[in-house]
């Protein structure tokens, strides 16, 4: 699904405003972050905002099912066939200063997508109607948040963990194998307090943040049959309930402890 994203004339008038501020996003994590090491997914997303159409990647119930696994199994050694990819490819971050002058709101819909030159008809303005609904959807149990630039993603996950963390993302390098051996299993953080950010559909980057409990966050350094090394967040979870595309069943409890890796435009914070 291509979004046809930032026309000219509204992106220039953006683009206009970023270069009144001199304060970037670069320099609020730095400012607020230190010399804790940037993702460069992140870095990416702060380059990628020159007004490309974005393309929202859909999965596979097979892509799905690839990155899930019981935690049972995890451990050195053991091999995995997991389709890394970007949920969403384009979409930029803008400074906060222009993502909060926007609406972000499902009331002011129609506006916003005259806004962007998108027709209320397409299966772009369905996307961009459906993150607005779940940012607007308070999740039962699992405290949430919609961050539509760099700067409030850094606040909301310091607001939660504090400001000594580290923040992680997939590092899959770009080749053509989907087979993976496990080397080494690290958990990440000095307990289990996690903070997921997820790239969901919009005109520029907007995360679906959130703090999951009963949640282990590891990282996990994985080798693949290209020989090619890398280093890949995975949460695990205590779940009750089971996607039909998932490999496995339940235990007989009704419950079992699952892991799963994040996609390649994900991010993970957890606490120093």
């Amino acid at each position: 699904m291509d979004l046809h994203l930032l026309p000219t004339v509204a992106f220039a008038l953006l683009m206009m405003a970023v270069a009144c501020h001199a304060r970037t996003p670069q320099v609020y994590w730095k400012t607020v972050l230190g010399d804790t090491p940037m993702p460069n997914i992140i870095k990416e997303l702060l380059h990628d905002n020159k007004g490309e159409a974005m393309h929202i990647n859909n999965k596979s119930p097979e892509q799905m099912e690839s990155l899930f696994f019981m935690a049972k199994d995890l451990r050195p050694g053991l091999k995995l066939n997991v389709q890394f990819t970007k949920s969403i490819t384009g979409s930029g971050f803008l400074p906060r200063h222009v993502a909060e002058s926007l609406p972000f709101t499902s009331n002011k819909l129609t506006q916003i997508l005259k806004y962007f030159s998108i027709k209320p008809e397409s299966p772009d303005a369905q996307a961009m109607k459906h993150t607005l609904e779940v940012c607007e959807t308070q999740a039962e149990g699992n405290e949430k948040y919609c961050a539509t630039s760099l700067e409030s993603m850094v606040d909301y996950a310091t607001s939660r963990l504090g400001k000594d963390v580290t923040v992680q993302s997939a590092e899959a390098p770009k080749g053509t194998t989907t087979s993976y051996t496990v080397v080494e299993v690290k958990k990440m953080g000095i307990d289990d307090s996690v903070v997921d950010c997820h790239k969901v559909g919009y005109p520029y980057a907007v995360f679906y943040c959130h703090q999951p409990t009963a949640t282990t966050p590891y990282v996990l350094t994985l080798v693949g049959a290209d020989g090619l090394k890398f280093q890949a967040p995975i949460t695990c979870h205590v779940v009750g309930w089971r996607p039909i595309w998932l490999p496995f069943k339940l235990s007989s409890e009704g419950k079992s402890h699952v892991c799963h890796f994040l996609d390649n435009d994900d991010v993970v914070w957890v606490r120093n």
